[in-house]
């Protein structure tokens, strides 16, 4: 083996490569790092001479339950400068199970001596650094994730590093979350070349593993270290430094980061991390609490067994909080909300307990000075963080981040919960964005969505008439007809310059919320519609022929690139013979193909016209006429209307669309 002398100032020999392990080196460890792969020089005991000799410094925060001293010896900074991977770690079957074994020591030992010395840590400063370097070295399993079936296999390992996520010293805590956040990353599924097959197995059955048995612990560790940032922003508190902060939001961002990263898993298996891929008959009554878990979603699971939603509120709604932390917490909320379950298991957001102060309770901007408040309304934070854009807009990337989050977000609060809905009605969300759409602000475009109200009940009845009676028609109908179209931000360069691929996206997510909100409104308001409702919609469209003429432009427009849609389909499917499922399939895949190519917003103008047509005859003969100009007829409203029946399953909005249709033939 050819030695390679790699020297410090004092000469001495840092590296030496070797491509395999050649054997133990007295005051080396073999392992990869920025060098390559070889043998590094051991810092260890050098590190533990720096202890040993009293030259300190303060970095490693040590908390004591009822001890204010902190001794805070800076050896983690060295340990990762200056050996990066000081423990070494063989990847190997036998190397895990070794590691295990002197983690599960060392943690023990450590255990005992603060039990033993609880005003003196002196005495367990040492091991609390062998646990973080034990938990640094583990990291490198990711490396290869032909190793992570043992990890699974190994129930110890995960059942210690569960209790260190408990730890008292935020450090250890802290880099157990960073250990399971370098393990589970949706990142190493397209990152390395291994097959699929081997892949995406493990990685389910890991992520379900931690989630299972670690959340509580996780979701805990956010609390805790909340905890830790009040004490540190304590003017009494004169141990406080930056180290500590940093320490802290790093224990906050990693335990995010770990959160994001499971949601993102469970978006990418069909039936989500704790489902099964096929159903097991098991007559043992242990395991029905499995079978109701195995159909939660990772979201719900979060939000069932932890403090989360709370913890996420708390910080989006309290001054305290950093804009960067703020952004965070919409963009997890918005991460969750995504799952419909979550709504099941908490389905009023407008009631989401506060955190107890224990939990690291702060006074939030939304509250008064009333003690007796029990719960946070998140329905009005979320409607009071989009209210902060409605004269001005958004002045960073983060602000525009923040503000297009928090409206995807309450989307999916009021289209999934009934009582989100009515919470939303009540704070006055409706007048919200149609003040936004006054000012012609970004958060006017943003938030046009939240006026996109479907569903099968009164409340979705109430939200649309709601919405007429607010003055609604009067911002829709310029939309509609391409004018007063809010203006998007650009917060790199603080203007309002956009490309001109950026502008086209815009102006067409506008145009198909436009589309969606209008036949909302016509699906819903009848002759029982307070204050003339169906009438004042009706009579927009008679009294400006513009409107029947736009109605018409944009059915043949969406019409076309439907059908372009399922052409360039076709034109791309293979043309050998298929058995007769596959030509089931094949015909779903090109009907969806059509959906999402226009024939979504097709059928909805389809159904817009049929309701205009039938209650005004004057709108009637000027979109037939229209029609006759363009070659066409009223028979391309009747194939809207027919292929939305078509697509639609039973109940009354496709009773409402084969009765527009029987109406219009007569």
């Amino acid at each position: 083996m050819q030695t390679t002398n790699q020297g410090n100032d004092d000469g001495q020999v840092d590296f030496i490569p070797s491509p395999t392990f050649q054997g133990a080196k007295p005051g080396f460890y073999f392992g990869t790092s920025g060098n390559g792969t070889g043998y590094y020089l051991d810092r260890l005991d050098q590190a533990r001479e720096v202890v040993a000799g009293k030259k300190r410094k303060r970095a490693v925060r040590i908390a004591e339950e009822q001890n204010e001293t902190k001794l805070i010896p800076n050896l983690l900074e060295q340990a990762e400068k200056d050996a990066a991977g000081s423990t070494v770690l063989e990847l190997t079957p036998k190397g895990i199970q070794s590691a295990t074994k002197a983690l599960s020591k060392i943690a023990q030992q450590n255990a005992m001596q603060r039990a033993q010395f609880a005003n003196e840590p002196r005495q367990y400063m040492n091991s609390e650094l062998a646990l973080y370097e034990q938990l640094t070295a583990l990291q490198a399993v990711a490396a290869n994730i032909h190793l992570y079936q043992h990890l699974i296999d190994n129930q110890a390992l995960i059942e210690t590093l569960t209790e260190l996520l408990g730890h008292d010293n935020s450090d250890v805590s802290a880099a157990t979350v960073g250990l399971f956040l370098e393990w589970i990353d949706p990142s190493l599924l397209s990152s390395t070349d291994v097959s699929m097959v081997t892949i995406f197995p493990v990685m389910k059955a890991l992520a379900s593993q931690v989630l299972h048995e670690a959340w509580e612990a996780i979701a805990a560790n956010l609390s805790k270290s909340r905890q830790s940032e009040e004490e540190e922003d304590d003017p009494n508190n004169a141990s406080a430094d930056n180290d500590d902060k940093e320490s802290s939001l790093d224990g906050v961002q990693n335990s995010l980061s770990l959160m994001e990263n499971l949601l993102e898993l469970d978006l990418m298996f069909p039936k989500g991390l704790l489902g099964t891929e096929e159903e097991e008959n098991d007559d043992d009554d242990d395991d029905k609490d499995k079978e109701a878990t195995s159909s939660l979603s990772a979201a719900a699971y979060m939000v069932k067994h932890s403090n989360i939603l709370s913890w996420l509120f708390h910080h989006l709604d309290t001054k305290e909080s950093s804009i960067e932390l703020k952004a965070r917490c919409v963009e997890i909320l918005s991460l969750l909300s995504q799952k419909e379950d979550i709504f099941t298991i908490h389905p009023d957001w407008t009631q989401i307990p506060l955190l107890t102060e224990a939990e690291g309770e702060s006074q939030s901007s939304s509250k008064s000075a009333a003690s007796t408040k029990k719960t946070i309304n998140g329905i009005e934070v979320l409607l009071q963080t989009i209210g902060k854009h409605r004269k001005k807009q958004p002045e960073s990337d983060q602000q525009v981040e923040i503000l297009e989050n928090t409206c995807a977000l309450l989307s999916s609060c009021i289209s999934f919960s009934t009582l989100n809905l009515e919470g939303f009605l009540e704070g006055q969300g409706i007048e919200l964005v149609l003040r936004c759409l006054k000012e012609r602000v970004h958060a006017g475009g943003s938030s046009l969505k939240l006026l996109d109200f479907f569903g099968t009940l009164p409340i979705h009845k109430k939200a649309c008439e709601s919405l007429i009676k607010a003055g609604g028609l009067k911002y829709l109908f310029p939309l509609l007809l391409g004018t007063r179209i809010p203006n998007p931000t650009d917060a790199k360069v603080g203007t309002t310059t956009l490309s001109v691929k950026a502008k086209k996206e815009w102006y067409q997510s506008i145009q198909t919320q436009v589309i969606r909100i209008l036949y909302s409104i016509s699906r819903y308001i009848d002759d029982d519609s307070p204050e003339d409702a169906k009438v004042r919609f009706v009579s927009k469209f008679a009294a400006d022929e513009r409107k029947c003429d736009r109605l018409v432009e944009l059915l043949l427009h969406y019409d076309q690139k439907m059908r372009t849609a399922e052409y360039n389909f076709y034109l791309h499917s293979p043309d050998d013979e298929e058995e007769e499922e596959d030509q089931e399939f094949v015909q779903l895949a090109a009907m969806d193909a059509k959906l999402q190519g226009g024939g979504e917003l097709f059928h909805r103008l389809g159904a817009t016209t049929a309701f205009v047509c039938l209650h005004s005859k004057k709108c009637h003969a000027r979109i037939l006429e229209q029609l006759q100009l363009q070659r066409s007829g009223m028979g391309l409203i009747l194939s809207a209307l027919n292929e939305f029946a078509s697509v639609l399953g039973e109940g009354t909005q496709k009773d409402q669309i084969q009765s527009l249709k029987a109406k219009l033939v007569h």
